[in-house]
């Protein structure tokens, strides 16, 4: 589903699944908040790539993340980061800009599952957007 919006912009997103890893666990919700994680990846990256990564961690628990190799994140507006509006001074007055309003629903997906989403950011490096989750490995026949 991204990638004409990163062939568009002359990116490659790399998928780094772990191998042969088959877990039970909240399968629409993960992909909503790993779709929603790489498109804003994709808006904010103008060259280098997206990666999305899942990583098997002790026990159950798995770390999915998306990184991107964007500018990074202003330390100033990572306080307002899951904001879900933001005022923006527009051309006719006070505006609320809907920007934020996706990582903010993500951050409650993540939280009904028992995790919190962490920012990594760095200039010159980027973004990594990540969470940890308890999920069983499943057994296949």
């Amino acid at each position: 589903m991204v990638r004409p919006m990163a062939e568009e912009k002359g990116l490659s997103v790399r998928i780094l699944p772990p191998a042969r890893d088959h877990r039970l666990g909240y399968p629409v919700a993960v992909g909503r908040v790993l779709l929603n994680l790489t498109c804003n990846a994709l808006k904010f990256t103008e060259q280098g790539f997206v990666e999305v990564v899942a990583q098997a961690r002790v026990g159950s628990l798995v770390e999915l993340s998306v990184r991107d190799t964007g500018n990074g994140i202003d330390p100033q507006a990572l306080t307002r980061l899951y904001h879900p509006f933001r005022r923006t001074s527009g051309g006719r007055g006070v505006t609320l800009s809907g920007t934020g309003l996706g990582l903010s629903i993500c951050r409650k997906l993540i939280k009904a599952m028992g995790s919190r989403l962490e920012v990594e950011t760095r200039p010159g490096w980027g973004t990594r957007v990540y969470f940890e989750l308890e999920l069983q490995p499943a057994t296949l026949s």
